[in-house]
């Protein structure tokens, strides 16, 4: 509003000029424009009555530019139109200021026009090529440098394998037009963009990869496995790494084992997913009593190096323990056990719970009516005497020709009520207490 009562005042005094003076009066009034980068303004200089008089342009505050139709200033850019108006070429910032336009000997006969230059954003990426390493636990840093005018503003986004996520990864610090990471981890890794805009043209973009180093983080599934002549057993092992790793399986241990290789009974396959992540199967067949023993997976890469070990083993495999009431002061116990040699007999520990009693130990014989299917041990066990409303804890081993294998997982039963455990089917006509072996023990416990 004020800047439309200003130029109708100053209309007002150009029209009062023309009619109370013969003289020389501007028409032209003053303007802001707004230009972008390398565009062209002209710029008006509009006067009635200027008779000999010329017009002479000046860039504020000294630079003389015309004077009527004499170059004073001489550059490409500069130029008259109809002799009058200033034609500007290929617009830059340095050019932006103050032009007036003066009738010459009239100092009071002139129009200013003030000429804004809007550049498009521009950034300047740093490290020049965006690339930027880092070992894992380092600080890494990532700067866009945006330009223009006005200055851009800077948003940044972030992709995993092409995949555009929400958010930037957790620990990152984005301070100014830059990103901060204080202490690198994997979960940094990929590629981010950062995009400057101003309102000025199309928006820019600059791209920044991040590769974080790390040694090999090593998995190995299962870490214990059940074995022994004639059997097969396979398992695995994961390295995630950057850069990826080599991984190696010896028979043995880390100093002393040996490369194990494919041959006509043992397969070693190497698969390769993504691009830190190797896999390494081993499946070794018709075992071999010289097969037992630990087995080790090293993975290394420039980072570092990182090893674990598996176990195969002619111990029979944790017994699967679960039961159910029999009554009010007993508690029948079922179980199932894997071995490949026979099971010569059974290690039962049970208390009262919390009670910081001492375990009773009972030592039971295999059933010669026992179930067995393959290489599975079937047997119950009736433990009575047991005090009505309490809880026990009862744990199971399985004595075969290697030794006494690992304990099983804690039973927790009460007695009077009913406990079931999933590591066996209750529907399993196999394992139906009416098929399986019974004893009977009383115990003081």
């Amino acid at each position: 509003m004020e800047y439309r009562v200003t130029t109708l005042l100053y209309v007002f005094v150009i029209v009062f000029r023309c009619a109370h003076s013969e003289g020389p009066v501007m028409l032209s009034t003053p303007s802001h424009v707004n230009v972008i980068q390398g565009d062209s303004i002209v710029l008006p200089c509009n006067v009635l009555n200027i008779g000999r008089n010329v017009r002479v342009w000046k860039q504020q505050p000294t630079t003389l530019l015309f004077s009527g139709a004499i170059t004073v200033f001489k550059s490409p850019k500069f130029s008259l139109v109809n002799q009058s108006s200033l034609l500007i070429e290929n617009v830059e910032p340095e050019d932006a200021g103050e032009y007036t336009c003066q009738v010459s000997n009239h100092p009071f006969v002139d129009v200013t026009h003030q000429v804004h230059v809007s550049v498009p954003s521009s950034v300047s990426p740093d490290p020049p090529d965006g690339l930027v390493i880092a070992q894992k636990g380092d600080m890494a840093t990532m700067r866009c440098n945006p330009k223009g005018t006005p200055l851009p503003r800077v948003t940044w986004t972030y992709y995993v394998r092409n995949v555009l996520y929400g958010s930037l990864p957790s620990g990152i610090r984005q301070h100014g037009s830059g990103l901060h990471i204080a202490s690198t981890d994997a979960h940094h890794a990929g590629t981010y963009v950062c995009t400057a805009d101003n309102g000025v043209g199309e928006p820019v973009t600059a791209f920044f990869n991040l590769t974080v180093h790390y040694a090999p983080e090593v998995l190995v599934k299962p870490e214990w496995a059940h074995g022994d002549e004639g059997a097969t057993v396979e398992f695995l092992c994961t390295s995630n790494s950057s850069p990826i790793s080599q991984v190696a399986w010896l028979q043995g241990n880390l100093k002393q084992g040996r490369l194990l290789f494919s041959d006509d009974r043992i397969s070693v396959t190497e698969k390769r997913k993504a691009s830190s992540t190797v896999e390494v199967s081993v499946k070794i067949q018709r075992m071999l009593r010289s097969d037992l023993g630990a087995y080790t997976c090293v993975a290394n890469n420039i980072v570092g190096k990182s090893w674990k070990t598996v176990e195969i083993s002619g111990l029979a495999e944790p017994v699967k323990l679960r039961g159910h009431e029999s009554g009010e002061s007993s508690f029948l116990l079922l179980w199932t056990v894997k071995s490949f040699s026979p099971i010569i007999e059974y290690q039962l520990k049970i208390r009262r719970h919390k009670s910081g009693d001492d375990w009773t130990d009972v030592m039971i014989p295999v059933a010669e009516d026992g179930f067995q299917q393959s290489l599975l041990y079937t047997q119950s066990y009736n433990v009575t005497g047991l005090e009505p409303g309490a809880r026990y804890e009862a744990v199971l081993q399985a004595h075969n020709d290697f030794g006494w294998n690992r304990p099983s997982d804690t039973l927790y039963f009460d007695v009077g009520e009913k406990l079931t455990s999933p590591s066996l089917e209750q529907d399993d006509p196999k394992t139906h207490p009416s098929l399986l072996p019974l004893y009977d023990i009383e115990l003081d416990v």
